[in-house]
């Protein structure tokens, strides 16, 4: 499930800092998304923001 069919329907990851490492990048956890109708705010090239680049 989590190697074919999440990432097929859409997998991002949440990412953020932490107090003890600020100036690094952190994966925070893993949210599996349905695919939207809402354009995505940074491209207007009509692909989701839910798939791969």
């Amino acid at each position: 499930m989590f190697k074919v069919e999440y990432p097929r329907r859409g997998m991002l990851l949440a990412m953020g800092t932490h107090s003890r490492f600020p100036d690094t990048w952190l994966i925070n956890g893993v949210i599996r998304l349905n695919e939207s109708a809402q354009a995505n705010l940074f491209c207007d090239c009509g692909v989701s923001a839910n798939r791969a680049w």
